[in-house]
């Protein structure tokens, strides 16, 4: 197993030090310097992510090997609800955003970028809406109680803890808890044994 864990690290130094040297080709003209600027952008992009998903460790990682993002998107494409209620939002700023750069010379470059930061901005601000008229329209579908909830942002930076203790959302259906599930956009019943060791959201989530 050893050699292994030895050869990725070697693997993984070489892809770095070739990301770095490319990302610095960015100061230079022609198609070294798109390239670089591209690189850059990338990286940009993955340390935002990286930051919002909470990882520590893995960050420096994934800054220096942004194509491990590939990973990451196999994973949202799972959220095929949400990102149908996100697209609204998230499309017409990326769109705008890449119109916007393309128009001045000196953004043309950075317009991937821009757009995906735009994307991540728009769906930051959009999320808590979304996510908080989702559990109240299913919540009164299914008759339930009083919620309370973590915030978007705070859901996005827990979730991939390898021991998971925190609820998106907590309401109570028949006496039973039941939690909620972005990758559905609804609610779950919370096993018996597994509702203790759970910590309650903090925020009452106040429904029309």
């Amino acid at each position: 197993m050893l050699p292994f864990f030895i050869l990725g690290i070697l693997i993984w130094t070489a892809f770095a030090a070739a990301w770095i040297w490319l990302c610095l080709q960015a100061r230079c003209n022609g198609w070294r310097g798109g390239w670089g600027k591209l690189a850059v952008q990338a990286s940009i992009v993955a340390l935002i992510w990286g930051l919002l998903r909470g990882y520590t460790t893995g960050l420096p990682l994934l800054v220096t090997a942004p194509p491990l993002l590939l990973f990451s998107a196999q994973d949202v494409a799972g959220f095929q609800r949400l990102l149908v209620a996100l697209a609204p939002y998230a499309l017409p700023a990326a769109a705008v955003t890449t119109i916007a750069a393309l128009c001045l010379p000196g953004l043309r470059i950075w317009a991937p970028g821009l757009a995906l930061c735009a994307t991540l901005l728009a769906t930051l601000i959009s999320a808590d809406a979304i996510a908080a008229r989702g559990m109240c329209q299913t919540a009164a579908n299914r008759g339930s109680g009083p919620i309370l909830r973590h915030s978007f942002a705070f859901s996005l930076r827990h979730a991939p803890e390898e021991y998971q203790f925190n609820l998106h959302a907590l309401t109570t259906i028949d006496g039973e808890p039941w939690g909620w599930s972005y990758r559905a956009m609804d609610w779950y019943p919370i096993p018996a044994d597994a509702a203790n060791n759970l910590r309650q959201p903090p925020t009452p989530l106040p429904c029309p």
